[in-house]
């Protein structure tokens, strides 16, 4: 069961990595900067707290999204920087 959950996740971020290449043509084509701290500071607030409802640590989650949304900066600054 485990594997399965963790192959799940797996894929679960795949489709959110080409979400964020998505988001980062939009920002390449209008102008806009990967990193927007009102919309992060939200979004990171909003899952705590969902995670607090559904039983799972607040801070735990915490850690997790600093490390995908991380990954999806970084990627995002890739395709930017592209000409």
């Amino acid at each position: 069961e485990i594997d399965e959950i963790d192959n799940k996740l797996i894929e679960l971020l795949s489709e959110r990595m080409k979400v964020s290449n998505k988001i980062a043509q939009i920002k390449k084509e209008s102008n806009i900067s990967v990193l927007q701290m009102n919309r992060w500071n939200k979004l990171l607030l909003d899952r705590m707290e969902y995670a607090d409802i559904k039983g799972i640590s607040g801070n735990f989650v915490k850690e997790i999204f600093e490390l995908i949304h991380k990954e999806s900066v970084k990627l995002q600054d890739e395709i930017i920087k592209t000409n």
